[in-house]
């Protein structure tokens, strides 16, 4: 499905989150389990992911400590 190409192209005009999002909705068709994270040079991050369990971890000087994710329902409750 070449997710990671088409992250990379969607990444011109979305946000990292955004642009993870969009190419995991090409998943659907197939029924596949992905995730994936993407930072832009200048810094922004986000990710998605459809599976039920994803580890996330990020430091940003923006945050006051670490934070970490392994599951959708700890990134909900967030």
């Amino acid at each position: 499905m070449m997710l990671a190409a088409r992250v990379m192209y969607a990444l011109h005009d979305l946000s990292p989150r955004e642009a993870v999002e969009a190419s995991l909705a090409h998943l659907e068709r197939i029924g596949g389990e992905a995730g994936g994270i993407a930072v832009t040079p200048d810094g922004k991050f986000g990710w998605a992911h459809n599976s039920e369990h994803f580890a996330v971890a990020y430091a940003s000087s923006g945050e006051p400590s670490p934070k970490v994710y392994l599951s959708k329902s700890e990134e909900q409750n967030a």
